[in-house]
């Protein structure tokens, strides 16, 4: 199914029954693992007023979206996580780089 000229698909089961791959994706080697194809469905998803995020949140792969998906409220989400955690230690690095 094509909407707006991007390519989708239905979830089709849970990611951790490996069920075949819609047949898209087979132009992408090892597309698991492949940047380009994250990098793809992510932007594509943005564009669309979509979100980039996973079953269990952001986390470090889908971190260097951050930015683009909520612009200047990051500053806030950084200010709030920053209050509610000024020693870093609630999931250090998932959402926001620790320094260092």
């Amino acid at each position: 199914m094509a909407v707006a000229g991007v390519l989708t698909a239905p979830h089709r089961a849970r990611s951790g029954d490996r069920p075949e791959p819609p047949k898209f994706l087979r132009r992408y080697p090892n597309f698991i693992r492949n940047p380009a194809f994250h990098d793809e469905i992510a932007l594509a998803a943005l564009k669309l007023g979509g979100t980039v995020t996973a079953e269990h949140g952001v986390g470090i792969g889908k971190r260097k979206y951050m930015e683009e998906e909520h612009g200047r409220s990051l500053a806030v989400m950084q200010t709030i996580k920053q209050a509610l955690d000024p020693n870093g230690i609630l999931n250090p690095g998932k959402i926001f780089e620790t320094p260092g």
